[in-house]
């Protein structure tokens, strides 16, 4: 690699307005970073954009400062991030959860009634065929 692109060397330093922002944890539902950044900057994550992600920006004394959103970028996942001092959370929470439990329920309990429905028609032939058997009477 060429000496001039190195990432230590000064002139990649001086175009870079991030005096620090780092990972300090990450799930597959939560992202915690801490940031110092000189000037407001465009994060681009190494994930893929979805819908449902959100940020919250704490300062130090943990108030809450403000939501972002993330953006799309060619398909990654980016903030666009205020200058200041502070921890971003980033969480995912499913999209439209409510909805999918409330299909899921509804399905789940017709299932249920065709099935009970289902055995109770079997049970009444069968009671049928003995009662007719004891009879004598042809099924």
């Amino acid at each position: 690699m060429p000496e001039n692109l190195r990432p230590e060397s000064s002139e990649w330093a001086s175009m870079a307005p991030v005096e620090g922002f780092s990972c300090v944890r990450y799930g597959t539902d939560t992202i915690e970073y801490q940031a110092q950044i000189g000037d407001a900057i465009y994060v681009v994550e190494n994930e893929l954009y979805w819908q449902g992600w959100t940020a919250r920006v704490f300062n130090e004394s943990g108030s809450l400062l403000h939501i972002l959103y993330p953006e799309d970028v060619k398909g990654f996942r980016a903030w666009r991030l205020p200058a200041g001092r502070y921890r971003l959370v980033a969480t995912y929470h499913t999209p439209h959860w409510n909805w999918g439990v409330a299909v899921s329920a509804v399905g789940m309990m017709l299932w249920a009634g065709l099935t009970v429905s289902a055995n109770i028609e079997s049970l009444r032939f069968r009671l049928r065929d003995r009662r007719n058997f004891r009879e004598g009477k042809p099924a």
